[in-house]
């Protein structure tokens, strides 16, 4: 029986440890340099993470004044101080009064994305600056440990176009036009007498507002709409953040966008469809966000409106808006709703707007809806559109540095 039983002779398996070298040689690196990108995205998304999570604290201090405690990894430390306009924390601080992270707070780890230390031991200082009435703030590290250096939670941009997430910090410019020319809205929506027509390519440059974990990139418009989009009455107002969503949505471009929100809404009822509390008997004898606990559902209101005004007020440093293609700042609608009470024959109902100061506006008699004054009233409240869209990750620029004068162009 001849097996033919033939080995490898020596040249062979050489030439194939030559080849697995080479191919090595090859994979590897770029296997590495894969890792290392991953490891730079994430601690991108970590630092932007920081300081929306820092400048809500602070926020949460110095205008709702609740004592809130500063705490290391092992320990909880003394209440929170804001003094001359600087807070001082630790980053586990962040995680422990429930602004950065989910789950079970003893077991919340930091971790430096690139390092893969521990970091809530780290110490950070949020500093507000307020020049000629705009907010902004400025996040320092007073640490000197190595394993705090989280990019140094300062922007860094350079002038490499060819990896936009490698230049990508809160406030740049992009320039991107909207699909659709024309939409008109439906006035059994709204409420208002009749349909307007709004023109969403007129709003063509944005900035960017956050930076998501899987890549993707919020953008709000720097401008807002020409044209004033009316609600109207308990219609308006139970359809309010539903249907400023739906306006939103026109302002997609799916070459480049994976999805869209309006200003303020984060997660409201769109419709409201429990109308038992618009009777003649004040429904709650507080106003929204206050201690008799409004059902927001049933048209009580809400308060989730601010993590966008948060995210507004930290990218820009401001919350103002002008009117498109002029020099003229105005009101725009928020996407939210408020309940007001006064007495048991005075409560009303309106939508959250921000002013043409930057300022929250809230119904009060001059901005409502529908209210109840002796007998049921409607009103017709009018202003402009600010929407947000969600870019697809790895997008890329044409050309541009992300300057006001200068945008990304989006290929």
């Amino acid at each position: 029986m001849n097996l033919n039983n033939k080995g490898f002779t020596l040249i062979e398996v050489l030439a194939v440890i030559v080849i697995i070298t080479v191919l090595g040689g090859i994979a590897i690196p770029n296997v590495l340099k894969s890792i290392n990108t991953s490891k730079e995205t994430s601690e991108k998304v970590l630092k932007d993470n920081i300081k929306t999570a820092a400048q809500q604290l602070y926020e949460e201090i110095e205008y709702n004044d609740n004592e809130l405690y500063d705490y290391t990894r092992s320990s909880k430390q003394e209440s929170i101080k804001i003094s001359d306009n600087v807070l001082t924390i630790h980053l586990q601080t962040l995680i422990m009064n429930g602004f950065l992270g989910e789950g079970d707070e003893d077991s919340k780890k930091l971790i430096n994305p690139v390092t893969g230390e521990d970091i809530g031991d780290c110490i950070i200082t949020v500093k507000k600056n307020v020049v000629n009435d705009v907010v902004n703030y400025e996040f320092l590290h007073v640490d000197t440990m190595d394993k705090c250096n989280v990019d140094s939670l300062n922007s860094v941009r350079n002038q490499d176009m060819g990896n936009v997430m490698d230049d990508l910090s809160l406030g740049y410019y992009i320039s991107m036009t909207p699909s659709r020319s024309a939409f008109s809205t439906d006035h059994e929506l709204t409420g208002y007498s009749s349909n307007q027509t709004i023109n969403p390519r007129e709003l063509n440059l944005w900035r960017v507002i956050k930076i998501n974990s899987d890549g993707s990139v919020d953008v709000i418009s720097e401008y807002v709409s020409s044209v004033n989009v009316s609600f109207q009455g308990l219609t308006g107002y139970k359809n309010l953040v539903g249907y400023l969503n739906v306006l939103a949505s026109q302002y997609e471009n799916s070459a480049y966008t994976s999805g869209s929100r309006y200003f303020g809404y984060n997660g409201q009822t769109e419709y409201i469809t429990d109308t038992s509390k618009f009777v003649i008997s004040a429904p709650w004898t507080c106003s929204t966000s206050s201690s008799c606990n409004s059902v927001e559902s049933q048209g009580g209101g809400d308060s989730l409106y601010l993590t966008d005004v948060n995210l507004l007020q930290l990218a820009l440093g401001t919350k103002k808006a002008y009117k498109v293609g002029t020099t003229t700042a105005v009101n725009y609608w928020v996407a939210s709703r408020h309940y007001e009470y006064y007495d048991t024959n005075l409560y009303v109902w309106g939508g959250v707007t921000l002013g043409y100061t930057g300022n929250i506006i809230l119904p009060d008699g001059d901005y409502d809806l529908y209210n109840y004054d002796g007998k049921f009233l409607t009103y017709t409240i009018s202003y402009a559109l600010r929407p947000i869209l969600t870019l697809k990750a790895g997008f890329t620029c044409s050309s541009g540095d992300g300057t006001k004068d200068n945008p990304c162009v989006l290929k």
